[in-house]
């Protein structure tokens, strides 16, 4: 049986859940959480700098500007 039909399955009998392993443990679901919290917030850091370097820094030439600006952004 493919992995697709055996997961639609027990979508639909949820109670087989139980027979097929041990609930995991719950610290290993929060350390996964917290480790995407600190992706995301790094993402969104580097797109905040990408956008301040580009309004803040006009001093700088146009072409170190962009490319500072959008080496944040990428």
């Amino acid at each position: 049986m493919s992995d697709f039909t055996r997961g639609l399955r027990l979508w639909f009998a949820p109670e087989r859940i139980r027979e097929d392993g041990d609930t995991p443990d719950y610290r290993f679901s929060l350390a996964n959480e917290r480790t995407f919290l600190a992706w995301i917030r790094t993402a969104l850091a580097l797109i905040g700098g990408g956008f301040a370097v580009d309004q803040f820094l006009p001093g700088l030439a146009w072409g170190i500007r962009a490319g500072l600006a959008l080496g944040l952004l990428a």
